[in-house]
């Protein structure tokens, strides 16, 4: 009986042990997750700074191209 109550003492200390062991692993892909999640999330704040300065080039792009549509238009009509 002491024998038996030995094995069930032994195999209860290996399980908490597994399962110490895997909290330790869950917190650490947790913590490794959330930094990934973070790099993630700059990646993506780069990304739309970047669209948003192309946007701004392609705003002043058409709108100098319009100028100097309109400009040639009112020279064109001035020198006729």
């Amino acid at each position: 009986f002491h024998a038996f109550m030995a094995k069930l003492d032994a195999a209860i200390a290996e399980q908490r042990g597994a399962v110490t062991d895997s909290k330790r692993g869950v917190q650490t892909g947790q913590r490794e997750w959330q930094a990934e999640q973070q790099r993630l999330k700059s990646y993506d704040t780069l990304a739309q700074r970047s669209q948003r300065a192309e946007a701004t080039r392609s705003a002043r792009r058409e709108q100098r191209e319009q100028d100097e549509h309109t400009t040639n238009a009112f020279n064109n009509k001035t020198s006729a």
